[in-house]
């Protein structure tokens, strides 16, 4: 046998092909003739909070990728979200204006058209301008379609789908890349996880947690009291019927009716301007939420949010398997710089990273939320 091809048989002709094929895919991003404009990649976080990062002094949970990027580069100390909701934060990030000047203060409100953004700006100085967003209240059907007009790509989830995984949105801004590394670029990559629910893949599932969630005998989370917007709500009004002796005298001290009863159990705001001057408020606000806590009681959680904590029982679980989800997105974050790397954009891309707004893990008796 010829020393010189000798090895082709034990790796096969196949996988030799592959490779030789692979090669070929590579994308050509040699920048045209003239002055070099950087390219800008723009990315969010959602839902992530900054003592959960090595670069931020947290000494369990693992973020190589961060804390190189920190290292780096700059690291800031002293940011603060403009708001706890996705959309209105999202829309100060890229519009510098604070919410007051935009309007926007929900993730249902829509931005006027004549806010002016950072993509439309980058397209209308001749940027290749995309926006790869996980979450579809941020698409282009959501309330930042009328400001995102000139833009190349404004990639979400459909209407009916679940948020995509860092993995997924990973895979498309990749793929975008491929295409459009030769021209300067600007692009907006939002990552949902480690937004709830807290469901990172393997091997971050079990990263942080030994144990036995299920545990009988562990009672850490009986005093945990999560928002109604966890749970399933059609259980609520055949709750309520079932307790006329805490509702009744609800209604007759306030003068009204049950379907108003829900909707300030539901809506703790509203309670506090009803009772806003009231003399027995503080008795009232306790029976009130005796109430809440009765109605909670068994009321099943959301599918596809809060489903997974169905019969947890140690709070420890929940706690790491937010840690595990920003692991996991840690990891992407990574993936996609070296991407960037392994097409020759590291040395004129510049990558700036921050997020939207934290998470609750029990700090003033909020879990796993940012909305108190």
């Amino acid at each position: 046998m010829d020393p010189a091809i000798g090895w082709l048989p034990v790796i096969g002709r196949k996988s030799f092909l592959f490779v030789i094929l692979a090669l070929g895919c590579q994308p050509d991003c040699t920048p045209p003739p003239g002055p070099v404009r950087p390219n800008v990649v723009l990315v969010t976080v959602d839902t992530l909070r900054a003592d959960h990062l090595g670069c931020y002094g947290n000494p369990t949970v693992l973020t190589p990728s961060l804390d190189a990027l920190a290292r780096d580069g700059v690291l800031f100390e002293r940011c603060y979200a403009q708001s706890h909701i996705t959309l209105p934060s999202h829309l100060t990030l890229l519009s510098s204006l604070p919410l007051a000047d935009h309007g926007v203060l929900t993730n249902e409100d829509t931005a006027s058209a004549e806010t002016e953004v950072l993509p439309r700006l980058f397209a209308r100085a001749g940027y290749r301008a995309a926006a790869f967003v996980s979450a579809r209240h941020l698409g282009p059907r959501g309330g930042l379609g009328p400001v995102m007009t000139d833009v190349e790509i404004h990639d979400a989830p459909r209407r009916g789908s679940q948020p995509f995984p860092a993995g997924e949105t990973n895979r498309r801004v990749f793929h975008w890349l491929r295409g459009a590394c030769r021209d300067p670029f600007f692009v907006w990559v939002h990552y949902y996880d480690p937004h709830m629910p807290y469901t990172p893949p393997p091997p971050f599932d079990g990263a942080y947690y030994r144990g036995d969630p299920f545990d009988p005998h562990d009672t850490s989370m009986e005093g945990v009291v999560l928002n109604w917007y966890f749970h399933e709500l059609d259980g609520v009004r055949p709750r309520l019927a079932s307790r006329p002796d805490l509702v009744r005298p609800l209604k007759r001290e306030l003068g009204v009716n049950s379907r108003t009863i829900r909707e300030l159990l539901l809506h703790p705001d509203r309670l506090d301007a009803r009772l806003d001057g009231h003399e027995a408020d503080s008795q009232l606000r306790s029976r009130f939420h005796e109430l809440a806590v009765v109605v909670r009681r068994g009321l099943p959680y959301r599918r596809h949010l809060a489903d997974w904590l169905t019969g947890v029982r140690d709070l420890r679980f929940p706690l790491a398997q937010y840690a595990g989800e920003v692991s996991y997105v840690d990891q992407e974050i990574g993936r996609l710089r070296s991407e960037l790397e392994r097409l020759g954009l590291g040395e004129r891309t510049i990558l700036v990273l921050t997020a939207d707004h934290g998470e609750g893990l029990g700090e003033h008796g909020i879990y796993f939320n940012h909305y108190g």
